[in-house]
């Protein structure tokens, strides 16, 4: 089981927190919150052979969340090596 698959990383602050999309969301860290990088940080926790994955934690993200559990796809080893080259961009979660 894999926990904070959605996990954006740490908000910069509480006013940013506060202030998410014109409203907070019920979770402690920035979730993503776009169908996009959603569809891809499920493909990838599945593709890890994970036997399963939390939703966010807010009940607003769970449509996105199935969504892209209706349409997982597998991906290739090369594809995860490709997204997780994109993660210097986003702050860890637990520094």
């Amino acid at each position: 089981m894999i926990i904070k698959t959605f996990a954006k990383g740490p908000w910069k602050n509480e006013v940013e927190r506060t202030a998410a999309k014109g409203h907070a969301y019920a979770t402690w860290y920035e979730p993503f919150d776009d169908q996009a990088h959603v569809y891809r940080c499920l493909n990838f926790v599945l593709s890890r052979g994970v036997t399963g994955a939390t939703n966010a934690g807010d009940v607003r993200l769970l449509p996105m969340t199935l969504d892209a559990a209706e349409r997982y796809q597998p991906m290739s080893e090369a594809e995860q090596a490709e997204l997780v080259g994109t993660a210097s961009v986003f702050l860890p979660l637990f520094a």
